[in-house]
């Protein structure tokens, strides 16, 4: 039994980012780091998803549940990590991330800012994106509290976590947009631990820091335009991207 573990979303266009988000995560912690992968052929297999999908003539993903496009392979299936976690055997706290983030402290601190009255803790993005394609050329979707779900500090002692029917045939706007909590069950975290380059802050909390020249630390960066690996279309050049190459080339070196 574990009090809290890390899942990270894996898609299989990503090995690179999957790595460095591993790497960087293993690199900060201050202690025994328990990280599990959530992947949809896996979680099929364990029968937990069961989401039919498809790949469209220009390379995006569909639904067929709900009919709509999404980017990546673990859109849906992130929302069973409370499920996958509490199976696990993890009794507390299960964080979730995209597979692209760069880790720059310890992740075992969010926990410190964890309300255990709450069922999720989130960073609250106002992120709305002018462009209509992202990373890679998938396209760009516009969904209320967007960015939210990229990093979700699950609760998994509250009466309210998603279900596994919930998660497989609920349209995905429901889920990204915490459709079946209500405000009060979703706490906040600071944007220092997702902080997405050329746009944060976004949230109050951190535009109110910039202002009073007094700027969040950064401790995780989400490249949710795609990290810098060669053929990675549509994405923004960023301020972090030799930060993102230095840590790859150390965990290939480290493999070896």
């Amino acid at each position: 039994m574990t009090n809290f573990a890390y899942y990270i979303g894996v898609d299989h266009r990503e090995p690179e980012a999957l790595r460095v988000t591993e790497s960087s995560a293993r690199a900060y912690a201050s202690k025994p780091l328990t990280i599990r992968h959530l992947e949809h052929l896996d979680l099929r297999r364990r029968q937990f998803f069961d989401r039919p999908w498809r790949i469209c003539e220009d390379g995006s993903y569909l639904d067929e549940r709900d009919g709509r496009p999404f980017s990546v392979q673990f859109s849906h299936s992130r929302f069973l990590t409370p499920i996958v976690a509490q199976s696990d055997g993890v009794t507390d706290w299960a964080l979730f991330t995209d597979c692209d983030w760069l880790w720059l402290d310890d992740i075992h601190k969010l926990t410190r800012q964890a309300d255990p009255t709450k069922t999720v803790m989130v960073v609250p993005h106002n992120f709305n994106p002018t462009t209509t394609v992202k990373m890679d050329g998938q396209r760009q979707s516009r969904y209320h509290r967007k960015m939210w779900s990229a990093l979700m500090l699950w609760n998994l002692k509250s009466k309210k976590l998603p279900t596994f029917e919930m998660v497989n045939s609920a349209p995905g706007s429901y889920l990204h947009g915490f459709e079946w909590l209500d405000d009060s069950d979703i706490g906040y975290l600071s944007e220092s631990w997702h902080w997405v380059p050329n746009y944060s802050p976004t949230t109050e909390a951190g535009l109110a820091a910039e202002g009073a020249h007094r700027p969040l630390p950064i401790n995780g960066i989400h490249f949710t335009y795609g990290p810098p690996v060669p053929g990675m279309i549509d994405r923004e050049p960023t301020p972090f991207d030799n930060f993102w190459t230095n840590e790859l080339l150390g965990a290939y070196a480290d493999a070896r």
